[in-house]
């Protein structure tokens, strides 16, 4: 709560003294930006009960960069959640899914009934450049995966594809440091902190880019799991191909693998199917692991899954996109389409749903249809 507010007196002085973003010296220059976004969402509760969630997010974003080498970024976020969804089991448990961070960074100002406020700093981080380092400390999203739906290499903040704001990922505090070699390969590492040391992790990527192609060797440890892969992209014509594949040794040992293809056809049509093989889940619905589920250990059950994404421009503001995953052992199905519209330079309009189709005790026949809508405004 302290460091919040420290945060928070910063940012308003900073807001006060340079509204339009300013340059005082040539060295030294300072920018704000940000957001606000509106979601309202319905659908029903596990037990059945109908619901509709309203959010309204406000994000603060501080940009402050000194002689190129020194900079920091920060956003600041406010959320008000109204929703009789508060009240239902599945939030508790979506809660108890959000993954910890080292530094107390987020805090709730209001819990009345349906109502919840709350103020965080969704990125706060640190960064220096020297010749042909960097260090970064902080908040920072640290992206290593290539798959569009499933990233085995992606350690440290993986893609739900789930989720309803597709754009917004939780990163966990991490210490980032990479070296650029004049090769044009790099070595990165990282570190991420936990408030006990078990579940603290670490993860070391080498990229070397050859002949329009690119593979990654990583190795990693995560709550006691020790992660070895690469990955390996390179262009197929028009297309380009990505391949993701990690051995990880744990309890019990098992890999992960992504494989996916994409093409873009001139007329804006875009096309992309993957494949994942999912080695900690399992064959048969009968032995899935509901309680790791449930306790974000894991993030699916079965073991075979294909996903595809089409996308095509209607008119040069609208553009459709429909997100469809199939677990291929026990046939329930997740579909997602989604209309995007831009309303001005600034501001956009997303209307959606999540679709589940399946059998009893199949992995999506658990979750119940949903409907959304976001405006959102960039200022």
């Amino acid at each position: 709560m302290r460091l919040l507010k420290r945060w928070t007196l910063f940012i308003f002085l900073i807001c006060l003294f340079s509204s339009d973003g300013f340059s005082a010296e040539d060295d030294f220059k300072a920018d704000i930006s940000g957001n606000l976004t509106h979601l309202a969402s319905g659908s029903e509760s596990a037990s059945g009960k109908e619901y509709v969630s309203n959010l309204s997010r406000l994000r603060l974003e501080l940009s402050l960069r000194w002689l190129d080498s020194l900079s920091t970024f920060i956003a600041y976020d406010h959320s008000l959640l109204e929703s009789s969804f508060i009240k239902s089991p599945d939030f508790k448990q979506a809660q108890a899914r959000q993954r910890e961070h080292f530094f107390d960074q987020d805090d709730e100002l209001l819990k009345r009934g349906n109502l919840r406020w709350e103020h965080s700093l969704y990125r706060s981080y640190v960064t220096y450049k020297k010749e042909s380092w960097e260090v970064s400390l902080g908040r920072r999203q640290v992206s290593w995966g290539l798959g569009k739906f499933w990233a085995p290499t992606d350690l440290f903040n993986p893609f739900d594809p789930l989720s309803l704001e597709k754009d917004e990922r939780r990163v966990k505090d991490n210490l980032h440091i990479t070296y650029f070699s004049p090769g044009q390969d790099s070595l990165e590492g990282v570190y991420v902190p936990a408030r006990s040391y078990e579940n603290s992790g670490f993860g070391l990527r080498l990229i070397h880019p050859f002949a329009e192609k690119e593979i990654g060797i990583i190795l990693g440890e995560l709550k006691k799991n020790e992660i070895a892969g690469l990955h390996f992209l390179t262009n197929i014509g028009k297309s380009a191909l990505r391949l993701e594949h990690t051995f990880n040794h744990y309890s019990a040992d098992f890999f992960k693998t992504t494989v996916n293809i994409d093409y873009t056809f001139p007329n804006s049509l875009y096309l992309m199917g993957e494949y994942f093989y999912n080695g900690q889940g399992r064959r048969d619905k009968s032995v899935y692991q509901i309680t790791r589920w449930n306790s974000g250990e894991i993030d699916f059950l079965g073991q075979d899954y294909l996903g595809a994404l089409v996308g095509y421009d209607l008119t040069p503001l609208i553009r459709a996109e429909t997100y469809v995953i199939l677990n291929i052992r026990d046939e329930s199905a997740f579909i997602n389409p989604e209309l995007k519209w831009s309303l001005s330079s600034n501001t956009s309009l997303l209307l959606g749903g999540q679709f589940f189709s399946g059998n009893d005790a199949t992995e999506f026949e658990r979750f119940h249809n949903l409907g959304y809508l976001r405006w959102k405004l960039f200022f």
